[in-house]
């Protein structure tokens, strides 16, 4: 989540005079962007319901009075529009990043395998110095 809120920010900090009033923007559209693991929203992870602002778009121009009010919200839905745009695409260089050591892996019945010792509880002295995989092991199907 670092490296998104880093990429995110990264695109606004071209804009030296101005880059801080971005930054609640920039809360927003993380907090209101979908995770892919849960597939919901920080901010709908913690209260149940996404923040009152989601509502703005569904003011027409003709039910605001104020000029500056107006010109608010379309600020508003421009920048948010810009930043999720951002961030999607932050989140998508970071995904093809790390799957590019990624491979799909099968085994057949009967072939040698080798277990990995990440996750294993192993009775040794000093965990760094174990080793990583052990076996070979026959694969058996269930």
């Amino acid at each position: 989540m670092n490296r998104v809120i880093e990429d995110t920010l990264r695109c606004y900090i071209q804009r030296q005079e101005d880059w801080e009033k971005w930054l609640p923007y920039v809360e927003i559209a993380i907090n209101n962007s979908e995770a892919s693991s849960t597939g919901k929203s920080p901010y709908f992870s913690n209260y149940g319901f996404h923040p009152q602002f989601q509502t703005i778009r569904n003011v027409s121009d003709n039910e605001v009075r104020v000029p500056k009010a107006a010109e608010f919200i379309n600020d508003l839905e421009n920048i948010l529009g810009e930043i999720k745009s951002k961030l999607r695409a932050a989140i998508d260089r970071q995904t093809s990043y790390a799957n590019t050591r990624r491979r799909e892996l099968s085994f057949d019945e009967g072939e040698n395998v080798m277990l990995s010792t990440r996750n294993i509880p192993l009775q040794t002295g000093v965990r760094k110095l174990t080793d990583r995989f052990i076996g070979p092991y026959l694969n058996h199907s269930n």
